[in-house]
């Protein structure tokens, strides 16, 4: 995918994505039970304007995300951080669904491959995330969860959607691995449960990817289904 931007990779320091909105998420990225979250290389986006609406700051974050995806096999980066500044995007479950449907289905609609996943079948066991061809998972954080959540935000007020090439996931597989192995999966769980923010098994194993982009408050809710949020 060719970006829309030209801005030379030396511009970005040694792998790129040093903004603020990067530096406020290392709280999470610090502090999260994750093993492989404190190193992870992550990409910053742009500073949100807190006086634009939506649509206009995601045209104004879009070639930022672009150039991102294209230097991401390059610079061996794991993530793009999308920071919405401002409590109405993730104040209850019921604002984060809604925003993340509506930033998933913006860059669906602007997806430069045609793809446009967001108009396909959601819930099917092959379906993906995607934007220029790249599959991508989601994780979104914010204030509505408590610290007994694995998507706890540490006091971050404001919300983010973590962006993640399927190829940064290669980095925990064993050698011959094709996939991440249930005995690298279990180490992640356990490292959760010992801090009381266990995983809830039963969204972990359903075969649909987009379950577990918005995870319910308390283990054993219904999956959220954010696709439909109002």
């Amino acid at each position: 995918m060719a970006s829309s931007t030209c801005k030379p990779i030396a511009d970005y320091g040694a792998w790129g994505g040093i903004t603020p909105a990067h530096s406020r998420f290392q709280r999470v990225q610090q502090n999260t039970q994750c093993v492989y979250s404190p190193q992870s290389r992550l990409w910053g986006c742009p500073d949100w304007d807190r006086a634009a609406g939506l649509d206009a700051n995601l045209k104004h974050i879009l070639p930022d995300f672009e150039l991102f995806l294209d230097l991401a096999h390059e610079l061996s980066l794991d993530g793009y951080i999308l920071e919405l500044r401002g409590e109405r995007y993730g104040a209850t479950l019921e604002d984060l669904a809604r925003t993340t449907r509506l930033v998933l289905e913006w860059l669906s609609d602007h997806d430069p491959s045609g793809e446009h996943c967001m108009h396909q079948e959601i819930e099917d066991p092959a379906w993906a995330f995607c934007y220029g061809s790249e599959k991508l998972f989601v994780n979104s954080f914010s204030s509505c969860y408590a610290a007994t959540n694995s998507r706890y935000g540490f006091g971050c007020q404001d919300t983010y959607i973590l962006f993640q090439p399927r190829h940064s996931f290669r980095k925990a597989f064993h050698a011959c691995e094709t996939a991440i192995s249930a005995e690298t999966r279990a180490v992640v769980r356990r490292a959760f449960e010992r801090h009381g923010r266990p995983y809830d098994t039963q969204i972990s194993a359903a075969p649909f990817d987009a379950y577990r982009f918005v995870r319910p408050l308390h283990a054993g809710d219904p999956p959220v289904r954010w696709w439909e949020a109002s």
